[in-house]
């Protein structure tokens, strides 16, 4: 497995493309060619590359939005990979290309190489709302909350403060969730526990990374739906976005959805004042905001 240099990244940088499913791209242009590479066919009419498909070569479905259907597995993961915006053809194909992706991660670092990198947030299923077709925007966001700027309620503590008072972890970080409830409920919002539905709840960031939902996905060893996440009441995720989508990854494995719960913390609340609370809540209880880079903290 090799890393092309190129518009969407370097081998130095996580969003590095892999060569075995882009053969010959071209840096230049941005463009892919179908075939060995001997000529780059581009469809005139959407801009879009003529991918290969079995021994014969075809241009993949391109709808208004710029969204691009893709017919198969392996086209859908190329795309993914290149950073466009991929339809699923159904639901069962949500699990089988994010294991496919588990699977190249897991083969990349055997080599000692950096996994690729891929924001599921590109990856949608239509008549679903999978994975951030349905996420919360607003004036101040209209693509959707950035990561860095999500409230979290654990993570590391700033010294001195309120968090850098509670149990730390191996990792030096502290779980701030029973604090951040009694914040909550002292400024009269309740929150009760429940199980509910994964695919029912919808997200509020703007990026998954992909890698660390395929991680949590596929281990055998991991539930991401056992710790509980806090959701708004008009089902909006608060903390807790990767393992969310593990959760619903898993769901889809049959081609259905509903079936896998997560336990939850229901805050009676729109998402838009919690966003807020959260933050403010965050910064003053002495969480440190999460990383952008290597090393952030994903749950």
């Amino acid at each position: 497995m090799r890393f092309a240099p190129d518009s969407w990244g370097t081998p130095e940088t996580p969003t590095a493309t892999l060569l075995e499913f882009n053969t010959c791209h071209d840096p230049a242009t941005g463009r892919f060619c179908s075939g060995s590479g001997s000529g780059k066919k581009i469809d005139r009419k959407t801009g879009e590359p003529v991918v290969p498909h079995g021994k014969v070569s075809y241009t993949p479905s391109v709808s208004e939005q710029g969204v691009i259907k893709a017919r198969t597995v392996e086209e859908a993961v190329e795309h993914i990979l290149a950073g466009r915006d991929v339809e699923l053809a159904n639901t069962k194909q949500v699990n089988t290309v994010i294991t496919k992706l588990a699977d190249m991660a897991i083969d990349a670092e055997r080599r000692g190489e950096k996994a690729p990198h891929y924001d599921l947030c590109r990856v949608s299923v239509k008549g679903t709302n999978v994975f951030c077709v349905d996420k919360f925007r607003s004036k101040q966001y209209p693509e959707g909350v950035p990561r860095v700027e999500m409230p979290q309620m654990g993570g590391k503590p700033v010294p001195g403060s309120a968090a850098d008072q509670l149990p730390k972890n191996a990792a030096g970080e502290v779980n701030g969730s029973s604090a951040f409830i009694d914040h909550l409920r002292s400024l009269g919002i309740k929150v009760t526990a429940a199980e509910t539905p994964a695919a029912k709840l919808k997200a509020s960031q703007a990026e998954l990374v992909g890698p660390k939902v395929a991680g949590m996905m596929t281990s055998s060893s991991y539930d991401p739906a056992a710790e509980p996440i806090f959701a708004s009441r008009d089902s909006y995720v608060i903390d807790g976005h990767h393992r969310w989508a593990a959760t619903v990854g898993r769901d889809a494995k049959d081609g259905k959805l509903g079936a896998k719960k997560m336990k939850t913390f229901n805050v009676d609340a729109p998402i838009s004042r919690i966003l807020r609370l959260a933050n403010q809540w965050a910064k003053d209880f002495g969480i440190a905001p999460k990383a952008a880079g290597k090393g952030a903290k994903v749950s």
